[in-house]
C-alpha cells in the first residue's frame, strides 16, 4: 500500500471544539450503547490511544482523520480536551481513504456506509482495484460493499440497523 500522507509525531492534547468532523468520513451511524460505554471506560480511564487530526487551519480547526467514536464519546465524558496526533493529508482523496482504512474492518461500520465510501472514491476516477489495494480489502469486498450501497432505502436501513447482516463479512 502506498502510503499518501507523512509521519505521525508525537501526541499533544487538543481542546476537542478545535476539532471538527471528517467531512469525507462514510461511517454515519454510531451505537449509543456502545459510546455511553466508551465514554464510562474514558471516565475511569482516559484515552489510551490518540486521535489523528490534520494540523489546524487557519482559525485553528483540526479535521478528524481517525477517532470519531473516542471523540465523541470523550464529549460525553465531559473532558475538554483529547490526546492527538498531527498528520498532514496531501489530498481529500486521503481523507476517504484514511477513514475507510480506520473503520474497514470494524463491525460496527456496516457494508452499506462502506459501499458509500467506495462510491464517491469510484467518483474521483479509482477503480474497484485501486480501491482495493489502497484500503487493504479484495477487490470483491468493494463490489459487495457498493451492491449494498446500492440497494433501496428501506434495505439500506435495514441492514445499517444491523437486522439483515450480523456481519460485514460477504
Amino acid at each position: 500500500m502506498t502510503q499518501p500522507t507523512t509521519q505521525p509525531t508525537l501526541a499533544i492534547e487538543i481542546d476537542i471544539t478545535h476539532i471538527e468532523r471528517n467531512p469525507k468520513q462514510p461511517r454515519e451511524w454510531f451505537n449509543n450503547d456502545e459510546l455511553n460505554n466508551l465514554a464510562a471506560s474514558i471516565r475511569e480511564h482516559g484515552i489510551i490511544q490518540p486521535l489523528i487530526v490534520t494540523p489546524a487551519n487557519g482559525n485553528g480547526i483540526h479535521t478528524l482523520i481517525a477517532g470519531e467514536r473516542r471523540l465523541i464519546a470523550a464529549g460525553r465524558a465531559e473532558r475538554q480536551t483529547v490526546p492527538a496526533i498531527i498528520r498532514g493529508v496531501t489530498s481529500e482523496q486521503d481523507y476517504l481513504i484514511l477513514a475507510l482504512v480506520e473503520n474497514v474492518d470494524r463491525s460496527e461500520m456496516t457494508p452499506v456506509e462502506e459501499g458509500n465510501g467506495y462510491i464517491a472514491l469510484r467518483a474521483q476516477g479509482m477503480s474497484n482495484a485501486e480501491i482495493a489495494r489502497k484500503v487493504g480489502v479484495p477487490d470483491s469486498r468493494v463490489g459487495n460493499c457498493i451492491n449494498c450501497a446500492a440497494l433501496p432505502e428501506q434495505t439500506r436501513a435495514l441492514i445499517n440497523k444491523g437486522q439483515l447482516f450480523i456481519s460485514n463479512q460477504f
